[in-house]
C-alpha cells in the first residue's frame, strides 16, 4: 500500500499513443507523469471523494503481494516531450478526480461481499 507508483490519466496516454503512431520512424517512449503518489494515498483520496473510507473496504491479502515489490516507479517522459510534444495534461489531482466513477464501480462490493447502491452514491457526488 506504500508503493509509490507514477498515476497517469488514460486520455493523455491515448494521446501520446496516437502521437507515437503519426511518426514516420517506430521508436520507443516512455510515456509517463514524473510524479508519484503511494497506492494508499490514492485510494485514500479517491474513495473519500464518495464518503467511503477504503481501509473498511480493501483487504490485502499477504498471498497475493509480490515477493519483490518495487517501492518506488516514477518514468521520465524527456523524449515523449521533446519529440512528440506530449506531457500530461491531468497530473495525479486530476486522475484522482476522474477515476472517481470507475473507482466507485469497481469498489461498490466490500471485502464482505455486501452490495452498495451505486445510484445512492452518484447521487451524492452530483
Amino acid at each position: 500500500m506504500d508503493a509509490q507508483r507514477d498515476w497517469g490519466f488514460a486520455g493523455d496516454y491515448v494521446k501520446a499513443m496516437w502521437l507515437i503512431l503519426q511518426q514516420p520512424q517506430a521508436e520507443d517512449y516512455i510515456i509517463a507523469t514524473g510524479e508519484t503518489r503511494s497506492v494508499r494515498n490514492m485510494l485514500d483520496i479517491a474513495l473519500s471523494r464518495g464518503g467511503l473510507d477504503w481501509e473498511e473496504r480493501v483487504e490485502v491479502d499477504p498471498k497475493l503481494l509480490r515477493p519483490a515489490e518495487v517501492d518506488y516507479l516514477c518514468g521520465n517522459a524527456t523524449k515523449a516531450r521533446e519529440r512528440l510534444g506530449w506531457a500530461p495534461q491531468v497530473l495525479a489531482e486530476g486522475t484522482r478526480v476522474t477515476f472517481w466513477p470507475e473507482t466507485l464501480i469497481v469498489f461498490h462490493r466490500d471485502v464482505r461481499g455486501q452490495s452498495h447502491d451505486l445510484g445512492v452514491m452518484e447521487e451524492q457526488l452530483a
